[in-house]
């Protein structure tokens, strides 16, 4: 889910935004208008990152993004990513993995990001930058391996896979992928006021 990744933060985005159950609605809006990591997937799927542009990344940079998914063997969904590495160890006819759930926070995740944020205009302004990121994601579940919505069994939320270098065993954990600011964001106005002091 690109609104759930969004949403992943690690010690540097905390370091400039403050941690998330504390977050202030100021904050808030200088992490949604924060550049390094909008359409966090299609940027990095597209030569010339055009993903980049938010709200106004155009059909044709989405296009690019899919062209390069359908070159792949393999896709897995996150959402059901347990029953993908299953699936995939099975295709390759490789030994089925040990799998085992690692640390999540798990107050957060029986949230929805909405509730996450705790504010509307907020939440609607991340979906609106990130809306051709959710469009390649929703397309790309068609190519998944797996299909969660096919499952009768609920599927594991936005973890990412782990190796335990001293077992064989697979390790399931919510961890997000390091965003790493070059320096220090600059604090984005709210683009809904005319000062730059939020209430």
């Amino acid at each position: 889910d690109p609104l759930e990744r969004r949403l992943a933060a690690d010690a540097t985005v905390e370091k400039y935004f403050g941690e998330e159950e504390s977050r202030t609605e100021e904050e808030w809006w200088e992490f949604a208008e924060y550049e390094g990591s909008v359409n966090f997937v299609l940027t990095r799927l597209t030569p010339d990152r055009c993903g980049e542009k938010g709200e106004d990344t155009t059909e044709a940079c989405l296009e690019e993004g899919k062209e390069l998914l359908r070159r792949f063997t393999y896709i897995l969904d996150v959402q059901c990513l347990e029953e993908g590495i299953k699936a995939l160890s099975s295709e390759l006819g490789l030994p089925r993995p040990h799998v085992k759930k690692g640390n999540t926070n798990d107050s957060l995740h029986q949230m929805t990001t909405r509730e996450r944020i705790g504010n509307d205009e907020i939440y609607d302004f991340i979906v609106k930058r990130n809306r051709r990121d959710i469009e390649l994601y929703e397309w790309s579940k068609g190519l998944s391996l797996v299909k969660c919505s096919e499952l009768t069994s609920t599927p594991v939320d936005d973890d990412l896979l782990h190796v335990d270098d001293d077992a064989d065993d697979l390790e399931i954990g919510n961890v997000s992928e390091t965003e790493q600011p070059t320096s220090q964001p600059t604090p984005a106005k709210n683009p809904h006021e005319d000062t730059s002091k939020h209430n």
